[in-house]
């Protein structure tokens, strides 16, 4: 019986279901907790922190004992940590910044105020770090878990496809959701992560590129992120053909940004092949013939 077990929890699918499973107990668990908070950017800040810290020690104590793998092998090697954290947090940056310049550029969008930095500076840091944890949590779950764990068994393409679907539906959940804009999440933040995983074989570029481009398109150029408000430092306005522009969900459910995105897509996508950082299925693995010594 332990031996089917052990064979049993062997099986990638079956890693994945337990650890997307665990994540959800915790935050069922803390649920009570949260509910008995004051409603405010403070207490927000203190759950989510509270929430990743605890997924990052199961995400550790799954991929260590559930899995057998090494810190390495489940993405969260430390030897390039800083380097891909700033390239990523710099790209995410620039990326939003594109977006943002090209809804002005079409009149779309417009600065109609700045805020004064002392009586934001608090929000502002209080946002900065909730969009850490929230990218943290998100790029553990979606890249570190849901990717990385279908690619061993379907290959890179297969769960380069099925994660961004994943990733981009689960933003239905968030205020003003559309279809449309879950799949252009899904057609640009899904794929462009998943790109960067594949080529540093880490969560920290995707985890640098998710937090800047949450705390770029709230915080920074004041639109709605996710459908969400946030304290911001420029205060402005967004009009124009919701299609394009996301509407009141943000920028990242528009055209502007799918555009953008993919083209950010295929370039990395690119260096993807070139590297040859693609897996095949791990069925197809299994019944490679070996190569003969002679």
């Amino acid at each position: 019986m332990s031996n089917f077990i052990r064979r049993l929890f062997s099986f990638p699918l079956i890693q994945l279901l337990l650890e997307v499973a665990g994540f959800l107990v915790i935050l069922l668990l803390l649920s009570p907790l949260f509910s008995l908070l004051p409603h405010s950017y403070y207490s927000n800040l203190l759950s989510n922190w509270l929430v990743t810290l605890l997924l990052i020690g199961w995400f550790l104590v799954a991929g260590l004992f559930l899995e057998g793998q090494s810190v390495t092998e489940i993405g969260l090697s430390g030897r390039t940590a800083l380097r891909d954290l700033l390239l990523g947090f710099g790209l995410g940056g620039v990326m939003m910044t594109a977006i943002i310049g090209v809804l002005a550029l079409a009149g779309w969008y417009r600065v109609t105020g700045v805020e004064s930095v002392t009586a934001v500076a608090l929000p502002l840091l209080a946002a900065f770090l909730i969009f850490c944890a929230a990218a943290l949590q998100e790029e553990i779950v979606f890249r570190g878990m849901i990717f990385r764990l279908l690619e061993k068994v379907a290959g890179s393409w297969i769960a380069l496809i099925l994660s961004a679907l994943i990733f981009g539906l689960s933003h239905l959940t968030t205020p003003h959701a559309t279809l449309i804009g879950a799949l252009a999440i899904a057609a640009t933040g899904g794929i462009v992560s998943a790109s960067i995983y594949m080529l540093t074989r880490n969560i920290w570029g995707v985890f640098g590129l998710h937090w800047a481009w949450n705390f770029f398109e709230g915080p920074i150029f004041g639109t709605a992120v996710s459908g969400h408000n946030t304290p911001v430092l420029f205060h402005s306005v967004t009009s124009g053909p919701a299609l394009w522009t996301g509407g009141s969900f943000g920028p990242e459910a528009g055209l502007v940004t799918v555009l953008i995105g993919c083209a950010v897509a295929l370039v990395l996508l690119i260096f993807v092949v070139r590297r040859r950082c693609v897996l095949i299925p791990g069925w197809l693995r299994r019944i490679q013939p070996t190569p003969s010594n002679s």
